[in-house]
């Protein structure tokens, strides 16, 4: 009985935490959009919050690659492609630079992570493994469907345009979808921080 009852509690606490978060980095919608009236251009709260979430998440798995030499290798693999996520979400910035030129920064992350992976065939299915089978797997995809899928889908020009009619403005379909990859983030921020929780101590 106490047994189950702190697995409902935690469950219970671990639900109110990732309600907070969320709610926390959704009310950056709402300061970009009420406040600061810049409708998550390129430079808002909502793009630098995206930005921050993603950096985060791929930070805890080159730490856990860091700290876990046997899953070395898929966790490298892990963080490697969410910073390709990372550099692609800065293409602005790259393109100060030169225009595109994020692509071959981000091409160049992909084929060292691919080497270091390849290499290290056993390491990168253990990890790989390692990760599929936790509980935050599931938690971690769905964050990944909202932000490579979903956004995309919600954000498709053709759905607004028959939904405002003459009123289409490219601002309010801006925000649906940026508001969605944000929870996106969020999701795979909280996903990742359980899995971290989840492994064994070092």
């Amino acid at each position: 009985m106490s047994s189950d009852l702190h697995t409902i509690l935690r469950a219970l606490r671990h639900f109110l935490l990732s309600a907070v978060v969320i709610a926390f980095f959704s009310s950056l919608l709402f300061v970009d959009v009420i406040w600061l009236h810049n409708f998550v251009k390129e430079i808002s709260m909502t793009e630098i919050a995206q930005e921050g979430l993603l950096a985060a998440t791929a930070l805890v798995y080159f730490l856990l690659a860091r700290r876990y030499p046997a899953w070395r290798y898929g966790f490298v693999l892990l963080g490697g492609f969410l910073t390709t996520m990372l550099i692609r979400e800065l293409d602005a910035l790259f393109d100060l630079i030169r225009h595109g030129c994020w692509v071959y920064v981000a091409l160049a992350v992909t084929l060292v992570c691919l080497v270091a992976a390849a290499s290290h065939l056993r390491s990168t299915v253990a990890g790989l493994a390692c990760f599929i089978r936790a509980r935050s797997y599931g938690m971690m995809l769905c964050g990944l469907l909202c932000i490579l899928l979903f956004s995309r889908l919600i954000g498709m020009h053709v759905i607004w345009e028959h939904v405002l009619l003459d009123g289409y403005d490219r601002t309010a379909k801006n925000v649906v979808e940026e508001g969605v990859e944000l929870f996106g983030y969020t999701l795979c921020f909280l996903a990742s921080l359980q899995f971290m929780r989840g492994l064994p101590r070092s």
